[in-house]
């Protein structure tokens, strides 16, 4: 399974993408444009309306899986102490 990670960026007040955060993603498609599955975490995923326009936005690219939930970065570290510890091999992506 091929899986890209894209970094979140707080939304604009009004729940829209921010620039920043459009730029992420862009940069994201630029890369690679052909992956299995666009999950989407944090406090963000807890938002209907920002879900609603997200899967709107991308769910042609990919189908779209949500974990809400704070605990993003927790998880990067458990993954970085995972491929540290040599439990699983650390990907490098170019």
């Amino acid at each position: 399974m091929k899986v890209l990670v894209t970094l979140g960026n707080r939304m604009n007040d009004d729940g829209t993408l921010s620039n920043a955060m459009l730029d992420r993603l862009g940069k994201t498609l630029e890369v690679e444009k052909d992956f299995d599955r666009i999950v989407v975490t944090g406090g963000i995923a807890y938002d209907k309306n920002v879900m609603k326009g997200l899967r709107e936005a991308c769910e042609w690219i990919a189908p779209m899986t949500v974990y809400p939930g704070e605990d993003e970065l927790l998880a990067l570290v458990q993954g970085g102490l995972r491929a540290i510890n040599k439990v699983e091999d650390a990907k490098i992506y170019e």
